[in-house]
């Protein structure tokens, strides 16, 4: 049977919950409105702060034991913010703008500077924060968000990058097939087993 432990009524003043959060003693929630309510399990206290960039998205704590950071995400225009659990403070904030980002590899981020909009936030380690944007874009960050570091140097894409392996599996062999059979060549280039790769090789060269 499911026994209840706790019992945390909603505060009069918040909108719908959207968003919630659990570690140790601390729940913390999100609503429409954007306001984040903390409670403390073990004191039976609460707080709530009003953080006035729209609803919450989501919410997520920092892994690691003694870590009461967690992330509060936005809609995709507004952006995340790295906030305190105990003291119910702001720590950090990322603003989006809905345009592609310009920041290269290992910059510092500038007073100001707005991103692409934001999809999803995810924790790497206490002190890393791994976002993923709507131009194609992982960055990963710190909790000052300071500094931003990503494997992909260039940002000038026609179109937003795309993973094959989040394709459905369908359409992954779909792709699979076309690149073997390669129908727009006249000759197959591509070695069918290890063996034969200096003939088909050869064979792909008299061709071209």
């Amino acid at each position: 049977s499911v026994v209840p432990l706790s019992k945390v009524n909603a505060e009069p003043s918040s909108g719908v919950v959207s968003a919630i959060a659990w570690k140790d003693e601390w729940l913390v929630t999100g609503d429409s409105n954007g306001s984040l309510h903390f409670w403390n399990l073990r004191t039976r206290t609460s707080r709530s702060v009003t953080t006035g960039r729209g609803a919450v998205r989501a919410l997520q704590f920092a892994p690691g034991r003694g870590h009461q950071r967690f992330v509060v995400l936005f809609s995709e225009d507004v952006g995340c913010g790295v906030w305190d659990a105990v003291n119910a403070e702001r720590l950090s904030i990322l603003r989006c703008s809905g345009k592609r980002s310009g920041a290269g590899t290992g910059k510092e981020v500038k007073e100001g500077e707005t991103f692409a909009n934001l999809l999803a936030a995810a924790w790497l380690s206490a002190d890393r924060l791994l976002l993923a944007f709507r131009d194609g874009t992982l960055r990963v960050l710190d909790t000052d968000m300071q500094r931003s570091v990503s494997a992909v140097c260039d940002y000038t894409f026609s179109v937003p990058l795309s993973v094959p392996h989040l394709l459905p599996g369908k359409a992954i062999c779909c792709v699979r097939a076309l690149l073997q059979h390669q129908p727009w060549n006249a000759a197959f280039s591509l070695p069918a087993r290890s063996g034969n790769a200096r003939e088909a090789a050869a064979s792909a060269a008299a061709a071209a």
